[in-house]
């Protein structure tokens, strides 16, 4: 069975972001994501995806997008949570890295949460 975690940094009054990308630059909270996510799945949307502008390494990237036409250096495009899950790496639990409406979607067949309150 897969175990999937989302990994998030959010505010008191629960903002994660601001559209653009990473509103807030913590440089232990940085590191402590990618400790946790390294070797495995990262399934985020287009907008993460264009916030961050790159893969990360070592780590499978997935974007779900609603442009089946879109393609993205060294990721893998889908259209739904379902259809990034059934191409995760064998033996790797993914996160889910952002943004909202992909937390949102992925909420009910997420097992943990990893939140940093800023």
């Amino acid at each position: 069975m897969i175990e999937m975690t989302a990994v998030v940094a959010m505010a008191e009054n629960h903002v994660i972001g601001d559209g653009k990308g990473l509103i807030w630059h913590i440089p232990n909270d940085l590191k402590r994501v990618k400790t946790l996510t390294m070797g495995c799945p990262l399934i985020m949307g287009r907008k993460t995806w264009d916030s961050i502008g790159r893969p990360l390494p070592n780590r499978q990237n997935i974007v779900i997008t609603r442009d089946s036409t879109k393609k993205f250096e060294s990721a893998t495009s889908v259209p739904t949570i379902a259809a990034a899950l059934e191409i995760v790496e064998p033996h790797r639990n993914p996160f889910i890295i952002g943004g909202s409406e992909i937390y949102r979607l992925a909420l009910d067949v997420t097992q943990t949460i990893e939140m940093t309150l800023i």
